[in-house]
């Protein structure tokens, strides 16, 4: 079994914030996890892609794990648009993936998780799940930044970076 991150570079231009996923593979099966809120969540004033961070960066709204469909289908077309990172995993891990990563309603989201106690965003989460299942493999980065992991899984020495 292999254990992976998968991380797409923000894009201040397009106002894309980034987005990191952690999946896991085993024989032919695939399972693809991402942590998300939902933008109906927001008021309605700040449902704009634009402005996100503006209410995102003071508040927290409802998390979602998701099966992260637009992650996987990014690493399949391997277009050299995700760094990545993976590490081997016994087959025992997958139920406990399974288990911390289940589909749903999970805590509480904010593009500043260490102002906001018990919130992650999508980093903090990849990271805090992927720490849980191998141990201390990836490190906590300042506010859960999206370039600050990018630079962090840069400085590795053996991860496929496709960016």
């Amino acid at each position: 079994m292999t254990v992976k991150v998968h991380l797409s570079p923000s894009n201040p231009e397009e106002h894309e914030p980034g987005h990191m996923a952690l999946s896991w593979h085993a024989d032919d099966d695939s399972t693809f996890r991402g942590y998300v809120f939902r933008v109906e969540d927001l008021p309605p004033e700040f449902q704009d892609q634009g402005k996100w961070r503006d209410y995102l960066f003071e508040h927290t709204v409802p998390g979602h794990v998701i099966e992260d469909i637009t992650m996987r289908d990014k690493a399949e077309r391997n277009t050299g648009e995700l760094m990545e990172q993976s590490w081997p995993a016994d087959n025992t891990q997958s139920p406990v993936l399974q288990r911390i990563c289940q589909e749903g309603p999970q805590g509480i989201y904010s593009f500043n998780p260490d102002d906001h106690p018990g919130a992650h965003n999508c980093v903090t989460w990849v990271t805090s799940r992927a720490n849980e299942a191998l141990g201390e493999v990836l490190p906590k980065v300042r506010q859960g930044r999206i370039k600050l992991m990018a630079e962090e899984l840069r400085s590795r020495q053996n991860p496929r970076i496709t960016s």
